[in-house]
């Protein structure tokens, strides 16, 4: 383990139907809805998997190479959120870097 990344908090998977991937998440992981997302502007869901999240992001189109929310990649690549042993500073921004 790094001294840096304590582990990984979530991951974000952009789907083309939220409900139709709840159904799956849901019924076939067993995993159960976090009623604390906030209204984001789009549609999607969180989920938590133990300490962990999958952040559900809903596009009518979730290959494209345009049109992506400002929080997602636009190179086709997933996101996920780490939990690190330094904070972002008070004013600084948090890179997020693509997974593989």
């Amino acid at each position: 383990m790094s001294d840096l990344v304590l582990g990984i908090d979530h991951v974000s998977v952009l789907v083309q139907d939220t409900r139709r991937s709840l159904d799956f998440y849901r019924s076939v992981l067993g995993l159960e809805v976090d009623p604390s997302r906030p209204d984001l502007g789009y549609p999607g869901a969180w989920l938590r998997a133990g300490v962990h999240a999958i952040h559900l992001i809903q596009m009518p189109n979730p290959d494209p190479v345009t049109g992506r929310p400002a929080h997602a990649a636009n190179d086709g690549t997933s996101r996920c959120g780490s939990r690190t042993s330094t904070p972002c500073a008070s004013g600084s921004t948090c890179r997020a870097f693509p997974t593989p």
